[in-house]
């Protein structure tokens, strides 16, 4: 599939009507993150993947994507988000204390 392909995806993480396919997507498949990751930087995958977590559906999706990085550099960029919405941060919470 072609790069815009995966930056749409991507990008989707962050509408709130289309981050749990989008998530599905992503998390279903090592290949698919891995194609994505060919497509956007890492930081704007795990960037878009926390905005995701607005959604309650997406959460599982989100964790299993999220799972694939160092939680050191999920935490930076969660940093950087500014004012992240309450299930953003109950979501990457307890992510990060799984």
């Amino acid at each position: 599939m072609d790069r815009e392909y995966w930056k749409e995806i991507v990008s989707k993480l962050k509408i709130l009507n289309e981050c749990n396919w989008a998530s599905h997507v992503l998390a279903s498949d090592v290949e698919n993150l891995k194609e994505a990751l060919k497509c956007v930087s890492e930081e704007e995958l795990i960037e878009n993947t926390i905005f995701a977590y607005e959604d309650w559906d997406s959460q599982p999706y989100c964790d299993e994507i999220l799972f694939r990085f160092n939680r050191q550099k999920i935490s930076e960029v969660f940093e950087k988000i500014d004012n992240p919405t309450e299930n953003m941060k109950k979501g990457i919470t307890r992510f990060l204390e799984l």
